[in-house]
């Protein structure tokens, strides 16, 4: 119970410090969202009104402190630029950044695992040396060059998807998350092959462990070696770096968004930060560490689950 406790002690202290850091560089930023609102030739006395009305003129203390009270009670702001709830304006592109992330999350753990295991079955054979090879190669394209031939081929060529066309949460689910399959792919891909070389080789270090000859010199079979032995101690360094996989698909589809034109949170954060909309910005890279931290956390757990040493 004290390791839950710590950790999650650790998870408040180090979310209330991203806090902080976001706040600050949001203020180094230069920019004023009341100029940019107004624009370049309004009248000084208008900005300074319009400045005073959205808080901009206070300390930076007291404006922090009135952020976190807010985000305690569930109060993010207002838009500078739309001047609406954060909330109201973010909740429906959540809802698609969440789908598309959970797409690519199981598109990546149904592909990933089962390649891992028959990798790790023959090291150095043709299946092994022909995924590594390609693992290689999409390991070293990022998602949204990939995101821009999946549209080409996919969607400029063989007619399988209108390209820029995402259709909307009101259209249908149905709809939304057939679009949303092919940047959940161009996601996952570099994910996939990350995480199956990274299985095959903690699979192939456990094979060359002392346990493993004498589990053999006794008589076990292969396949029980790997079942109840292998896989218990090679699963532990493939849990932190999985779950570091899912959090940098919940948190980076920033350009791929921008790619198919999907209406997620991708494309607010880009305009929130050119518009210097600071209190969407910091709601949405505040989400995002939450994921991160989180999904930390989770893993923690997951290793005290594996290995109740640790």
């Amino acid at each position: 119970m004290k390791f839950f406790l710590r950790r999650f002690v650790a998870l408040i202290f180090t979310l209330l410090a991203v806090s902080v850091l976001c706040f600050v560089a949001f203020k180094i930023i230069p920019g004023d969202s009341a100029m940019l609102k107004l624009g370049m030739d309004a009248d000084d006395a208008a900005i300074e009104a319009l400045r005073h009305s959205m808080g901009l003129d206070r300390n930076v203390f007291v404006r922090f402190a009135d952020w976190i009270k807010g985000i305690a009670v569930g109060d993010f702001g207002s838009s500078s630029q739309y001047s609406v709830p954060v909330l109201d304006l973010l909740l429906p592109r959540l809802r698609v950044t969440t789908l598309l992330a959970l797409e690519a999350i199981v598109i990546m753990l149904v592909i990933a695992f089962p390649l891992g295991f028959l990798t790790a079955k023959k090291e150095n054979g043709f299946f092994d040396r022909t995924i590594s090879f390609l693992g290689q190669v999409t390991m070293a394209i990022p998602p949204f060059f990939l995101g821009i031939v999946l549209t080409l081929i996919f969607g400029v060529i063989l007619h399988l998807f209108v390209p820029g066309t995402c259709p909307k949460w009101e259209d249908g689910a149905g709809e939304l998350m057939l679009y949303l399959i092919w940047p959940a792919i161009a996601i996952a891909i570099p994910k996939i092959s990350m995480v199956v070389k990274f299985l095959r080789s903690s699979i192939f270090r456990e094979y060359r462990m002392d346990y493993v000859r004498t589990a053999r010199s006794k008589g076990v079979t292969e396949r029980n070696v790997l079942r109840r032995h292998v896989l218990k101690n090679a699963m532990m360094p493939v849990i932190t770096f999985t779950g570091m996989m899912i959090a940098d698909i919940l948190a980076g589809s920033i350009v791929v968004e921008t790619v198919f034109n999907v209406p997620g949170i991708g494309k607010s954060l880009i305009l929130s930060i050119a518009n210097r909309d600071f209190n969407v910005a910091q709601t949405i890279i505040l989400y995002i560490s939450f994921l991160i931290i989180t999904m930390n956390f989770i893993v923690d757990v997951l290793y005290k689950a594996v290995d109740p040493r640790v």
